[in-house]
């Protein structure tokens, strides 16, 4: 079987996947595409030499469905390979969510030129446009058009988050603003874990270019990012123990990953069918 895995293109499973997605999810409009990678841990020989495979997946956070994949060698050539994956996929409509290795202005135009919006993380790889947005929300704090708070808890662990939105043109530094294409919403999320005597506290900042009014959308959007961390890596891992294949050679742990996806999804059948006639399958 890993023989198998070892010889069959990447691409054309792929296509099986794009195809058999295709038959739940005809479009993206209104749906929320996160983007995230995963480091396939088993793959890394215990020699010096790589570090592991390392894959990029889209994941359609509503629906629990990937729509694309992309192998890297290393995590730093990310980057570079966003522009790639969403290349391959339709996201007309869509709202794109990436962390912040993926707040790039490149990036930024060609979701909107794709027809889809974004909502980026700013952290300390665009650290002056992060400062900006942090002393925008510290002293200008009337611009705030919405504010929405959640409040959970368990196992002697409360956690209380306040998002708030304000529009990007309240920004003093109109260079920062006119940067990013397309850019209409600043979003702030602050997060307060407090569990026995102590607190702790976490702000994150994001730039948007929808302009909905409400700062539950936003809210939604930066919680259902990490959809991708808590329903398809965990289940790749916790699982189908993906963490544990030693399978490396040639294309084996891509095309293993995509069918450990392809199950994740559903587990109909006819999945086999469709690769099996596939043409020219080397």
């Amino acid at each position: 079987f890993e023989r198998l895995m070892r010889a069959v293109s990447p691409a054309e499973i792929e296509r099986c996947l794009m195809q058999y997605g295709k038959q739940f999810l005809d479009t993206l409009v209104e749906k929320q595409v996160a983007i995230d990678g995963k480091k396939l841990r088993g793959t890394r020989p215990t020699s010096k030499g790589t570090q592991g495979d390392y894959l990029l997946n889209a994941f359609v956070c509503e629906n629990e469905l990937v729509i694309g994949q992309m192998a890297l060698q290393n995590k730093e050539n990310e980057i570079t390979a966003i522009p790639n994956l969403l290349n391959n996929i339709d996201i007309t409509g869509a709202t794109v969510t990436i962390d912040a290795i993926g707040t790039q202005v490149n990036i930024a135009q060609q979701i909107l030129d794709k027809g889809a919006d974004y909502m980026l993380a700013a952290k300390d790889n665009q650290k002056f446009t992060r400062m900006a947005i942090a002393e925008t929300f510290s002293l200008n704090p009337k611009a705030i058009i919405d504010q929405y708070s959640d409040l959970d808890g368990g196992h002697g662990r409360v956690e209380e988050r306040v998002c708030q939105i304000m529009r990007a043109e309240s920004m003093v530094d109109n260079e920062i603003e006119g940067r990013w294409p397309g850019l209409k919403t600043f979003v702030k999320v602050t997060s307060k874990v407090s569990k026995g005597d102590t607190t702790e506290e976490s702000v994150r900042y994001y730039i948007s270019s929808d302009d909905y009014p409400k700062a539950k959308y936003y809210y939604l959007l930066a919680r259902g990012h990490w959809g991708i961390e808590n329903q398809l890596h965990w289940h790749l891992d916790v699982t189908f123990h993906e963490d544990a294949s030693r399978a490396r050679m040639d294309y084996a742990p891509q095309n293993l990953s995509l069918i450990r996806k392809l199950h994740f999804s559903s587990s109909d059948p006819s999945l086999l069918n469709m690769i099996q006639i596939a043409p020219n399958p080397k």
